[in-house]
């Protein structure tokens, strides 16, 4: 998951993990999208970071363990 550099020196400043703020504070917006494996050529010179796959199953896996869903809930207020 890419990182602002100005992150790391926020989040040790206040005792927190900078990851932790990035995946659930709610402030940061990036386009995400898939793309099947075959097609990932069709990437080459644009400005984007491969940060996963898609797999059979559900829920999220960060380094091969489940993460928890974080930050608001925009369907749900909550």
């Amino acid at each position: 998951v890419p990182l602002h550099p100005g992150l790391a020196a926020f989040a040790t400043g206040r005792g927190m993990e900078p990851l932790s703020i990035a995946l659930g504070s709610g402030e940061e917006y990036e386009l995400l999208f898939t793309l099947p494996p075959e097609r990932r050529d069709a990437l080459a010179g644009l400005d984007v970071t491969v940060i996963g796959e898609v797999r059979p199953g559900g829920g999220v896996l960060l380094d091969e363990r489940p993460l928890a869903p974080r930050g608001w809930d925009h369907l749900h207020g909550g």
